[in-house]
């Protein structure tokens, strides 16, 4: 089991702050979020200078995500992403799929197959984030896209146990069911009695709902057993979308939460 945190609510520009807290909280990895891939992607020696943060923080990149894979435009873009998470050593490329309402699904898994065959020369597998509103969200459209992506085995997924409890609850039985294509957990607790209408809901509408892990009311206990995380290219990534406690603070508090209930 290796740990890593997400670096979303660290602004471009404080990829510095975000290595130091992480770093300093004890985690193994840091998560590049797609504001700050973009940043590095704009010149090449905002790079360099991150390799020199992450080694004098004893950091590894766990994944590098970037944004909606829903045109040939951002297949361009992605390509571009993966060399960068090559460069850093990541294994991982998460993937959001296209919003609800601008999708040709046949568009979206052609575009995945091609970015996932260009990602395995460089050792890096395709892992879609099932999200809010977009078209990969409920368990059955879960379902459907591993269905689909089946035959090919660059292609994983990449578990938002708050996300994924935004459906219902118990959500246990649906984790041991796709524990095999899990190449990437986003940790993160859920208040259910903040989840908003999911109908209507855009990807960012349930924000006000997310926590730190144990300050809310999923079960871990039985996330952890039903995922059962043994593989090393596996990363459990703590993720802080809100400001519902200090960033260190929930820093600390994640990591020592998902330690101890992942052990």
């Amino acid at each position: 089991m290796r740990v890593s945190a997400t670096t979303v609510i660290y602004p471009a520009g404080e990829i510095e702050d975000a290595v130091r807290h992480i770093g300093g909280a004890g985690f193994e990895g840091i998560e590049l979020q797609g504001h700050h891939v973009h940043w590095l992607l704009e010149r090449r020696e905002r790079e360099r200078e991150l390799q020199r943060l992450l080694e004098d923080a004893g950091l590894q990149v766990s994944a590098a995500m970037y944004g909606y894979l829903d045109s040939p435009t951002s297949l361009e873009e992605y390509v571009s992403v993966v060399r960068l998470a090559a460069r850093f050593g990541a294994r991982t490329v998460p993937v959001l799929p296209p919003r609800r309402g601008d999708a040709d699904r046949g568009l979206f898994l052609g575009l995945l197959d091609t970015l996932a065959e260009q990602a395995a020369d460089l050792g890096v597998r395709i892992a879609v984030h099932h999200h809010l509103g977009t078209v990969v969200d409920t368990p059955r459209e879960i379902d459907d896209f591993l269905d689909a992506a089946v035959h090919n085995p660059q292609l994983g997924l990449l578990i938002d146990t708050a996300h994924l409890a935004l459906h219902g609850a118990p959500i246990a039985d649906h984790l041991r069911r796709w524990r095999e294509a899990v190449a990437h957990v986003h940790v993160k607790d859920l208040k259910r009695d903040l989840i908003p209408h999911l109908s209507a809901a855009g990807p960012r509408d349930a924000q006000g709902a997310f926590r730190v892990p144990g300050d809310g009311d999923l079960d871990f206990t039985a996330i952890a057993e039903a995922l059962d995380v043994d593989d090393d290219d596996v990363w459990l990534s703590l993720e802080i979308e809100t400001f519902h406690r200090p960033p260190l603070d929930a820093l600390s508090v994640g990591r020592t939460f998902i330690e101890g209930a992942f052990a």
